[in-house]
């Protein structure tokens, strides 16, 4: 897979003759043809099922128009970065395959309040079927939204009894570097006291920014301070 991304950035030749003339039909190729695959901005059409459509046919048509009233608004949302992660997705399906995982994701704040009764808009506390007063929690919600991400193919495993279809394959899953601190600090995740970094900077490092082969998935053998995560 890597030669084939270096034929498309116009790398075709040996190392040693690579001050040949190249005429990179690869590149023009792959270029002409994303187009005609993703469009730029691309439209979600939701319908109802044929087998609802008679139960109050008019409810079923307004959640099917506001479902994809809801997607199409995501979609265009500048923030969510769909258009250039599926366009990195599929540039990537010509020398490998492409990943996307589409999510939800929320950021939690700690409470102070936390272990405090939770208190109604009448300034009384609230109580539970049982009679008990109702506790505020040890977290809350500071945000939430959706997230599309590009999962490198390098990075991405199945099952070894994998099938053409994703949902069939016993698990799936990829890897990503994290810094143990970050781990630590994360409360999903526990027995965490134990991790150590791995990574190291290569000595010929010199902190340059990364190739484009490394935008494509390529992993950096080594990373300083840092742990693999699956």
């Amino acid at each position: 897979p890597e030669d084939l991304y270096k034929y498309y950035l116009g790398h075709q030749w040996p190392p040693e003759e690579q001050d040949k003339y190249v005429i990179n039909l690869v590149f023009s190729t792959i270029e002409a043809q994303m187009p005609q695959q993703f469009f730029f901005h691309p439209r979600v059409l939701v319908k109802a099922r044929p087998a609802k459509a008679d139960d109050a046919a008019t409810q079923a048509e307004d959640r099917a128009k506001l479902q994809q009233d809801t997607v199409n608004t995501f979609i265009t949302d500048p923030l969510l970065e769909f258009k250039p992660t599926i366009a990195t997705a599929l540039l990537e399906s010509y020398f490998r395959f492409g990943v996307v995982e589409v999510g939800y994701t929320a950021d939690f704040i700690d409470n102070p309040n936390a272990g405090r009764p939770l208190l109604a808009e009448s300034g009384e506390e609230m109580r539970d079927g049982e009679g008990k007063s109702v506790l505020q929690p040890e977290a809350v919600m500071e945000g939430e939204w959706l997230y599309v991400k590009h999962i490198p193919a390098r990075q991405f495993r199945v099952s070894v009894n994998s099938w053409e279809q994703l949902g069939q394959c016993d698990w799936c899953g990829y890897w990503e570097w994290h810094y143990p601190e970050d781990l630590k600090r994360n409360r999903r995740y526990k027995n965490t006291q134990t991790i150590k970094s791995s990574g190291a900077i290569k000595e010929e490092y010199a902190g340059d920014a990364p190739t484009p082969e490394e935008d494509l998935g390529v992993e950096q053998d080594r990373r300083r301070d840092m742990v693999r995560l699956w």
